[in-house]
């Protein structure tokens, strides 16, 4: 149970170095592969709409 805990503890810091070391930890399970990819992506999407919105709003930002 506790390396499942490091493995989403790692996933939740985003801390790739981590997540590939719990990745050979557990042989790349596919699953937990899976679930890293899909939760880093899914931040990765915020971030970038943040970004957008910070944008708009800075007059000196211009394309």
């Amino acid at each position: 149970m506790g390396k499942n805990n490091d493995f989403i503890n790692a996933i939740k810091c985003g801390d790739i170095r981590l997540i590939k070391e719990e990745l050979n930890t557990h042989k790349r399970s596919a699953f937990k592969a899976i679930c890293s990819f899909f939760y880093l992506s899914s931040q990765l999407k915020q971030f970038v709409r943040e970004q957008r919105g910070i944008f708009a709003h800075d007059e000196s930002y211009t394309m």
